[in-house]
């Protein structure tokens, strides 16, 4: 729920001004400075990963169905799936449209709790955070919801770019 009330506050693809009716947050000051105004990737990590099974293949379903979604709203952009990797096709669309993205990823832990036993499927989920947050121009804010800290695993420092939410 919490990732969904981000989406529709911050997605260019929402008109929801009328939802915020009558509660605090449209009483801030600063409410109408992101109010609809981003391009939103939303990512629902369980969703990808629902059994064991998908532990080989959700990065590369997250990257395929991103992109597609991508392919299609950024018809005007070239390039976009030059290498299959989603880092590269928003670096495209960054490079020739200037406009960055605001990442909302729900259950990005879910990984770590299915996958517990498996350290090389956490190491390329991190890595592939990594990947895609860490020095690109086109992230604007992320939120990621969860129950695990974002904290070292291993001889990996993990994604060390956030800060801690409310």
């Amino acid at each position: 729920m919490a990732a969904d009330m981000l989406v529709a506050y911050y997605s260019k693809g929402c008109d929801s001004a009328e939802l915020f009716n009558g509660r605090e947050a449209k009483k801030a000051e600063d409410f109408d400075i992101h109010l609809n105004r981003h391009n939103v990737i939303r990512l629902d990590i369980q969703r990808f990963l629902e059994t064991e099974r998908d532990l080989t293949t959700f990065i590369a379903d997250i990257e395929f169905k991103v992109i597609m979604e991508l392919k299609a709203e950024f018809s005007q952009c070239k390039n976009i799936e030059i290498d299959g990797k989603l880092k590269t096709a928003l670096d495209q669309i960054f490079f020739q449209t200037g406009n960055g993205f605001l990442f909302i990823i729900d259950e990005w832990d879910c990984v770590f709790r299915l996958a517990r036993n498996h350290e090389k499927t956490q190491r390329e989920y991190l890595d592939f955070l990594r990947g895609l947050f860490k020095g690109a121009e086109y992230v604007e804010p992320a939120y990621m919801t969860g129950i695990l800290p974002i904290k070292k695993y291993g001889d990996h420092s993990a994604i060390n770019i956030f800060k801690p939410g409310l």
